[in-house]
This record gives C-alpha cells, structure tokens and sequence, in this order.
C-alpha cells in the first residue's frame, strides 16, 4: 500500500521559483485545455455509488475533488484576469479546506461542477492562447507565499493542480476497477456442494450404489442466450394467441345460440320490465307515449301574453282571497 505521503502528492509537489519556456506555457495551456475530458473519462470509471468515496485517509471525497477544482479554478481565472487588466494586483487567498465543506459541495451532483470546468476552461483557454510575450512578464502579488508570480509560473502550477488531482481521482478507479475484478473472481468460482473421499487411485462402488456427479452447465454464448430467450417469448406469444382465440370463439358460439331481437321486440320486454317494476313499487302505470301526444296535440298551446295574463289573475284572485 502506498504510504500516505505518496497518496497525497501521487505526482509530487509544485516547485515555485522556475523559470518557463514558451513552448512549456503552451504545453501547460494544453494541459488545462484537457482537464474536463480526462476528468470526465476518469468519473466513468469511478461511477457514482464511488463519488463519496476518498483517495486517502481524512482526505476528499471525488465530490469534493471535482467542486474544488471548480472553486480553485475559477480564482485561477479571475488572478489572471487581474493580472493582465492591473498593474501587479495583490489577489486575495481563501481557505480550500473550508470551501470544501459548504452545502453547495456537500449536496450538490458532480456534473455541475463538471459543466462548470467545461465552460470556465473554454473561456481560460481562449485568453490563454491570446497572451503575447509582453503579457507573460506580467504577474500578481501573492501575501501567502509574499512574492509576486508571473503568469508562466501560475500557468505552470494550474496544469500542476490538474494533474495532481486526476492523479488522485486515478486512484479511487484503480480500488475499485481492484474491487469489480476481484467481486468477478468470487462470483464465477462456484464451490461443489459435496466433496467425493477417495482410498487410492481408484474409488470403489458398491454393487447397486448410484454414483452421482455434478457436472457444471455449459455457458451459453450471448447470441444462444438471446436466441433462447426469443424463443421463450414466442411460445409465450403463440399460447396467449391461441387462448384469446379460444375465448373469442367461445364467445362467438354463445351468442350464435340466443335469438337475435328485432327492435321493436327488445322496446316490448324493455317496457314490460318497467311496467313489472312499477307495479312492484304500487304506482300507477305510466301512459303510453301515443296517449300522451294525443293530449299534447289535443290541448291549445298559450301564447307569452295570455300566460303572463293568466298568471296575473291567479296572483289576484290569491290576494282576494286573502
């Protein structure tokens, strides 16, 4: 196991004070240009039940990993900016450790930050690329480290940080690509359920004993496998059909055995019960339609005025009679 130094800085520490070539700052600009696709690559393999998982003892979780990244970037990118906008700005420090344990780390899902990353180093990388030989005298006054860092040096140290911390992301893939492969082993290594004595080369068998042997089924190939599970699904299918075919056939039979009701035959059973209904329940039995419409034809329909009149004279006659 490794020990926990080496767990902490997997790739070694940052070393302040080098000088940077040109083509090492856009080395180190490619690096930051692939921090979110390696990150990306890396969390695939980790996979999210391992997010809360940590890289060493008492250190971050992959959760905290990935958000501190987005926070410590994210003041990469406003120190550079600084740097190039004002004469030697004096940038302000904060505390990771703290960051690291706020609510917006601590609940919210990776692929924020991931999304974050991914924006933030697009914009990065476009002002990276555009410094001039000019732009990289240019720096920023740091109080902790009380000297001023010019930019191929902060440049250099955020590639640093990039691949210090995939480094350690890389670790937690590693335990647990360690952990599904040895999960594999145990799983296809299948005990026997019993253990067969033997007294010499060969094993005596009673006359009339049964020898019995279990033999392990063989493995089926993934073609086998599906073809046998379609099959399954077809017979499924074909006795279904035939017992929605039988039911509708049966049904068929059923009704082909009752009589057919004209109309006029069903309306007469259909009053009939009604009538049978009502006498049950002692009312009188209901008109028939025809005599109804005799006396509807019969009677003189009122117009809007003379029933208005009528009404009136019975409101009258009511209060007179009052």
């Amino acid at each position: 196991m490794k020990s926990i130094d080496n767990l902490r800085y997997p790739i070694g520490k940052f070393e302040y004070g080098k000088t940077y070539s040109l083509a090492q700052t856009r080395e180190n600009i490619q690096i930051i240009e692939r921090l979110p696709t390696e990150l990306r690559k890396v969390l695939r393999k980790i996979g999210r039940s391992h997010f809360d998982v940590s890289y060493r003892p008492g250190g971050w979780t992959v959760r905290q990993v990935v958000h501190h990244l987005a926070d410590s970037h994210m003041n990469a990118f406003l120190r550079l900016k600084m740097a190039l906008t004002e004469p030697t700005p004096v940038i302000k420090p904060y505390e990771q450790d703290l960051w690291a344990q706020t609510a917006d780390v601590l609940e919210v899902p990776v692929k924020v930050s991931l999304r974050l990353l991914t924006a933030l180093h697009r914009r990065a990388v476009t002002l990276l690329e555009s410094l001039t030989e000019e732009d990289l005298e240019k720096g920023y006054f740091h109080p902790e480290r009380n000297a001023v860092i010019f930019l191929p040096e902060a440049i250099a140290s955020y590639a640093w940080h990039c691949k210090h911390h995939l480094a350690h992301l890389n670790i937690v893939a590693q335990r647990v690509a360690e952990q599904k492969a040895e999960k594999h082993q145990t799983t296809s290594i299948q005990p026997s359920s019993t253990t067969q004595k033997t007294t010499g080369a060969k094993t005596k068998v009673k006359r009339g004993e049964n020898l019995t042997m279990n033999v392990a089924a063989p493995k089926m190939s993934r073609r086998e496998a599906l073809a046998k599970a379609r099959a399954a699904r077809a017979a499924k299918r074909a006795e279904q059909g035939l017992t929605t075919a039988t039911a509708k056939a049966e049904k068929t039979a059923t009704a082909a055995e009752k009589p057919k009701l004209s109309r006029a035959e069903a309306l007469s059973i259909a009053r009939a019960a009604r009538a049978a209904k009502r006498a049950e329940q002692g009312l009188a039995p209901a008109a028939p339609t025809t005599q109804k419409s005799a006396k509807a034809e019969g009677g003189t329909k009122m117009s809007r005025a003379e029933a208005l009149a009528k009404a009136r004279a019975a409101r009258a006659a009511k209060r007179n009679e009052k």
